[in-house]
């Protein structure tokens, strides 16, 4: 099965391949120049551990603790929306496939060929979205961005639909939602193909409820929506209200003449909360302070990452 070297010792012939493929650092990891060796623009990848690999990407099999280091962050009902550093992520796939090597050569040719595969990544990525939206243009250069939400809505919906848009209102394009799950009993994440201008979490639409609007101050008063007997779709007119009689009984007469009419009228559709990014942060392009103060008196310690932070702000600008 194993073969020993007969020309040359193994340390020289290691060293004799090593030195063929030099390894350097660069601004995507380690770097190797393949120009003595053939490999293919792209790389084959079993299915298993190709879907395995796209959920890397897409932050599964991650740990919670790595995206949210500190439950202060995410306290309990609170929406949380952010940016995907593509190199972090790429460092995860380069650490499944280093673990795998045993020595010099191993590494040197696992360097090599990280290009192709993150390539053949690259594109799954860009056949998933257009499986979500079928007008897809978008690219990995792009970028992805998420949203962690901790609420008792994830318990109650596990289902919950969302749905993101490159504009302010429903009628922009759609952008592809490339994973939306629960990650635990009370934590959802959702991950976007681009930056959303609109996104929205609705209530999953699982059957249909009736009911009255309540949002006035006046004691008693309750309305319904006005809405079209042919389509059954809101007219956009304001609510019309009535004073609720000290029965508590619904006078359905006010509201329509016949079972149909009412049914229609008093129809609730699904809840739809809507975020949008229109309005700036106060603080959003600011550096953080150079310790932050966690909980059970742990802090964090960031001057280095805003010293580095300054330091590409410079090269940038040169």
């Amino acid at each position: 099965m194993y073969q020993s070297f007969n020309t040359q010792s193994g340390a020289a012939v290691v060293a004799a391949a090593v030195a063929a493929f030099p390894i350097s650092s660069g601004p995507d990891g380690l770097q190797v120049d393949v120009s003595g060796l053939s490999l293919p623009v792209t790389t084959t990848i079993p299915d298993r551990l190709f879907n395995w690999l796209i959920g890397l990407r897409l932050l599964k099999n991650v740990p919670l603790t790595y995206l949210v280091p500190d439950s202060s962050l995410l306290p309990a009902e609170s929406i949380r929306f952010f940016n995907i550093d593509p190199t972090w992520v790429d460092r995860i796939v380069d650490g499944v496939f280093s673990a795998a090597n045993t020595g010099t050569v191993d590494i040197t040719y696992s360097a090599a060929v990280l290009a192709s595969v993150r390539a053949a990544l690259d594109l799954g990525l860009q056949n998933l979205a257009k499986q979500q939206v079928s007008t897809s243009t978008w690219t990995v250069a792009n970028g992805m961005t998420g949203m962690l939400v901790r609420s008792d809505l994830v318990t109650r919906w596990p289902d919950m639909i969302v749905r993101a848009y490159a504009g302010a209102t429903e009628s922009t394009a759609a952008l592809p939602v490339l994973r939306a799950e629960p990650i635990s009993q009370n934590v959802l994440i959702a991950i976007f193909a681009g930056t959303p201008v609109l996104v929205e979490l609705r209530e999953p639409h699982v059957g249909v409820r009736f009911g009255l609007e309540t949002e006035t101050d006046v004691p008693n008063e309750y309305g319904y929506i006005p809405r079209d007997l042919t389509t059954g779709l809101d007219t956009g007119a304001n609510p019309s209200w009535f004073t609720l009689p000290a029965s508590r009984v619904i006078p359905l007469a006010t509201i329509g003449s016949d079972a149909r009419t009412v049914a229609i009228r008093l129809m609730r559709p699904p809840y739809i909360q809507q975020f949008l990014n229109t309005v700036a942060e106060s603080r959003g392009s600011e550096n953080p302070p150079p310790v932050i103060q966690l909980t059970r008196n742990h802090v964090a310690n960031v001057g280095a990452l805003n010293a580095r932070l300054a330091a590409l702000r410079i090269v940038g600008q040169s």
